[in-house]
């Protein structure tokens, strides 16, 4: 009974999001929008609490978090490997739907890569790559695939969290954010379900995330 329940802590990222940017908006009294240049920060925030309520259902099942996403002894060869077809897949699927969505994509584009004060790209270098490729793979792929077994929750809510970052109510901006990332997203978790590899995964999820911010980092400087 319990295996069934396991899929409702896969909303907490989605849950983290909303609720941290509306905190922030109150606190400043800014539009939500005029504070997700930040998003680095509250992604950063978000994945310490994930990472955090990952540890505690590892400890609540007497599991540990190797355990969790069945880490196994990477192969150099095949971590490149599915690296790479990692990124090409996420190229293209970004490729494609900028094309279709226009404007709503380059406006997300815009909210992402914005200049920061130099000591927070610095922070965003050292803690965002790591700790988003613990907290998400260790929620999506750990608990939605190994624990709750079911992989359309898990690719369902791996997409929608990147509907709050950057956060901008809008529906059209919310479905590209949705949307975008799914091809990538599908590919990975059907990967996972079927090799039980999450090294290729982590890896590229540390080498984009990694190459994003030194993207904000010359644009800061």
């Amino acid at each position: 009974m319990e295996k069934n329940r396991q899929w409702l802590i896969l909303p907490l990222r989605s849950i983290l999001f909303i609720m941290i940017f509306l905190i922030a908006s109150l606190v400043t009294k800014l539009k939500v929008q005029e504070i997700s240049k930040y998003w680095t920060v509250i992604v950063v925030c978000c994945n310490f609490i994930t990472i955090t309520a990952l540890l505690y259902y590892c400890n609540k099942r007497k599991t540990t978090y190797l355990e969790l996403i069945d880490f196994k002894k990477p192969k150099i060869k095949n971590v490149l490997l599915i690296g790479i077809i990692i990124a090409v897949i996420d190229a293209l699927g970004a490729y494609i739907f900028d094309l279709i969505f226009g404007n709503v994509a380059n406006q997300s584009t815009e909210l992402m890569m914005q200049a920061l004060p130099i000591w927070i790209v610095i922070l965003d270098l050292l803690l965002l790559p790591i700790t988003s490729t613990i907290a998400e793979e260790g929620l999506y792929l750990g608990v939605g695939i190994n624990k709750a077994k079911n992989i359309y929750f898990a690719i369902f809510f791996y997409a929608l969290q990147h509907c709050f970052f950057p956060m901008i109510w809008d529906i059209k901006y919310i479905f590209y954010r949705f949307i975008v990332f799914m091809p990538s997203i599908i590919f990975m978790c059907v990967y996972y379900k079927r090799k039980k590899d999450i090294t290729p995964i982590m890896f590229e999820h540390f080498v984009v995330n990694l190459i994003t911010i030194i993207q904000i980092m010359t644009l800061s400087i």
